[in-house]
């Protein structure tokens, strides 16, 4: 197909660069088609209440380990720093996007085949560097998740299915470690089979159905309905301990880690998995019904402060009522007795509250590849109900949850969350220009979460995972 000339688009003004676009009049019918911020029908408040349950979930029973371990003022500041670091990294995901969003040019460059050059024009809004140099990377396969994306640009095809694959290992992760503690609360109840399998078995069946919807934005009345069942679980587990808490124990405050680099990984393990909000950044902004930025952002750093507040209050409140604690909080109290049993099974419903808040946007990964991006109910049934039942074979191998959660954390929680995101922008931004105060902000944030996931991530895996329960 011959090129269009200057006059046919641009009014007979010329540009020297250029994008590979089909036609003038085409491009502005496709420009009509696609809204401005594709978006859900989450509100923001919806929205910051997702975001906290994702994160208080079963980990809330590790927090008072998590203080013993690292020490009140590395649980204390630390679990600040880290609530803000996560902002931090959703910022830099969000920075990203806008780089290669703002004009449109991936959907178009990503649904139009035809190779004609046409002039850079207001009308096709492609005057902008950054825009012109992404114009010259293929576009991603169909379906590629909008992180995925992200990944494309800045890496092209390995980065693209590197970060695929660990954001896949780290959802499948957690879905795990989730399952693995519905099996450890239903031990000792009426509503357990006696057979790790059979029981597996169950809660699959009861999670699967309930990560069958369209976003996340559907979720919310559920994450609502498990921060209430969370809230009267911690208070009978508080309850308990005020009634049992003996003078005679002893509460020695540690202000600095137990075992030196022991206890600052399984601090670090602990916390980390309870924030690990930032690989869905793109799955919560989708399903605002208002998905700009700055809107996004400010509902995520509520969230992750509320997060960070009653963390350090019921870490910080549990140890002093259970000073000796060395796992999760449930094993403190007896498996016998009304309240024990109650506490289990209100945690069972937190946790299968949680899982579909996981499941949905590990769902929407493959599923996006499966049908080059279509929204097809049946392929969204059966991946989601084959990861609910994949996770669930994996679970009953898997030794107790706060070992699992630890070694998740470290590892794919602070590399996907705290390495990744200022690495993708820092390669999009050397390229076209970055100043000396951000580029030094991201190099350091990137150089101390590989630390941190290195050193974390080999002394849990040094101990083993079923040693650090």
């Amino acid at each position: 197909m011959p090129s269009m000339t200057a006059s046919a688009v641009g009014g007979g003004q010329s540009h020297e660069h250029s994008l590979l676009l089909p036609s003038s009049s085409a491009v502005e019918d496709e420009l009509s088609r696609i809204p401005e911020e594709e978006g859900g029908s989450a509100s923001a408040s919806q929205t910051i209440i997702n975001m906290t349950k994702t994160c208080m979930g079963t980990g809330c029973l590790a927090l008072p380990y998590a203080a013993r371990e690292g020490g009140f003022l590395l649980y204390t500041f630390g679990l600040a720093a880290i609530a803000l670091w996560n902002v931090y990294a959703t910022k830099r995901l969000c920075d990203c996007f806008d780089l290669i969003s703002s004009s449109k040019f991936k959907e178009h460059h990503t649904e139009n085949s035809v190779t004609t050059s046409v002039p850079c024009d207001k009308t096709l809004k492609c005057c902008n560097p950054t825009l012109r140099e992404i114009s010259t990377v293929p576009p991603p396969p169909r379906g590629t998740a909008t992180l995925g994306k992200l990944a494309w640009y800045a890496l092209g095809p390995p980065g693209l299915a590197t970060l695929d694959i660990l954001t896949v290992l780290l959802l499948i992760g957690i879905i795990v470690a989730y399952i693995d503690a519905i099996r450890t609360f239903l031990q000792g109840t009426l509503l357990t089979t006696g057979n790790d399998s059979f029981d597996a078995i169950l809660i699959a069946c009861l999670i699967a159905p309930l990560s069958v919807v369209p976003d996340l934005g559907a979720l919310t009345k559920t994450s609502s309905a498990g921060l209430f069942v969370l809230g009267f679980a911690l208070l009978i587990i508080t309850g308990y301990g005020i009634y049992s808490f003996s003078d005679d124990v002893s509460f020695t405050i540690h202000w600095f880690p137990r075992n030196g680099l022991a206890g600052f990984s399984h601090w670090f393990g602990c916390i980390v998995f309870g924030f690990g909000t930032v690989p869905l950044t793109f799955n919560f902004k989708e399903s605002m019904a208002e998905s700009k930025t700055p809107v996004f952002v400010k509902a995520n750093l509520l969230a992750m402060l509320i997060v960070a507040a009653v963390y350090i209050i019921v870490g910080i409140s549990l140890l002093f009522l259970y000073p000796g604690i060395e796992s999760d909080v449930l094993s403190e109290i007896p498996e016998e007795g009304i309240l024990p049993i109650v506490t289990r099974l209100a945690m069972g419903v937190v946790v299968m509250a949680t899982a579909p808040l996981i499941i949905v946007p590990c769902g929407e990964l493959l599923e996006g590849k499966l049908n080059n991006g279509e929204d097809d109910p049946h392929t969204r049934t059966l991946v989601r109900f084959g990861i609910c039942f994949v996770t669930m074979g994996i679970s009953v191998g898997v030794p107790g949850f706060v070992g699992a959660i630890t070694f998740v954390g470290c590892f794919c929680v602070s590399l996907v969350s705290f390495c990744i995101p200022p690495f993708l922008y820092l390669v999009m931004k050397l390229t076209r220009g970055v100043s000396f105060r951000s580029l030094c902000l991201d190099t350091v944030m990137l150089v101390w979460g590989l630390g941190a996931t290195g050193i974390s991530t080999a002394y849990v895996l040094s101990k083993g995972v079923s040693k650090t329960a």
